[in-house]
């Protein structure tokens, strides 16, 4: 919570570890005191920087990137900088649920740019954005959210059972290791480490796997 002491915040991290190894930072949401008592507790952390939309015209329009990406690299520059020599950080996740499948030309060049100015500060950890695929082989990790794939000839499984794609565990046999995967929101050829990125389990808790 804003404003939680280092004595709560270690104090929860405790709690955390009972029943996670790792946590992702959502959007932007880095907080100082998780990182360095991470570093202290052993606890993995993969911090996320801001997100934005395409259809966000009144904020991230995408043909008028080159008014906002500039700021944008020099953001994440800066975050880099900040935490990667911090040994909690495993990871950066670059942005959440923006672009998911689509690899439009226009979007692609925002995405490699992204990428380019996080290499060029920290060539040593993969890159991941949690629901965005693999922004078109540019992540080394693949990363979709709430899994579903198509349940036979019947229609997808969110149709033939109530939270079929948001209630872990689920039917996961669509996956498969040569050829294309098609889910809800993700066509993939799994060729690199794939991450479940959001889901919720029985528990009301939003996971990761």
């Amino acid at each position: 919570a804003p404003g939680a002491s280092r004595e709560d915040v270690y104090s929860r991290l405790r709690e955390e570890l009972t029943h996670f190894n790792c946590l992702r930072l959502h959007l932007g949401f880095i907080d100082d005191h998780i990182i360095e008592q991470s570093d202290h507790l052993g606890l993995l952390v993969i911090p996320e920087f801001w997100e934005w939309w395409e259809n966000a015209d009144k904020c991230w329009p995408i043909a008028q990137s080159a008014a906002w990406l500039p700021a944008a690299q020099e953001t994440f520059t800066r975050l880099v900088k900040r935490y990667r020599n911090h040994p909690s950080v495993v990871m950066w996740s670059l942005a959440n649920e923006t672009m998911w499948n689509d690899t439009r030309p226009e979007l692609m060049a925002i995405a490699g740019a992204l990428v380019d100015t996080v290499r060029r500060n920290d060539p040593t950890r993969p890159l991941q954005g949690d629901g965005e695929i693999t922004w078109g082989g540019r992540l080394d990790a693949i990363s979709i959210h709430y899994p579903e794939g198509a349940a036979k000839d019947t229609g997808t499984l969110r149709d033939t059972y109530h939270n079929a794609s948001w209630i872990i565990p689920n039917d996961l046999d669509w996956l498969k290791k040569e050829g294309m995967n098609h889910s809800w929101r993700a066509d993939f050829v799994w060729d690199r480490p794939l991450r479940i990125g959001e889901y919720y389990c029985m528990d009301d808790f939003v996971l990761e796997g």
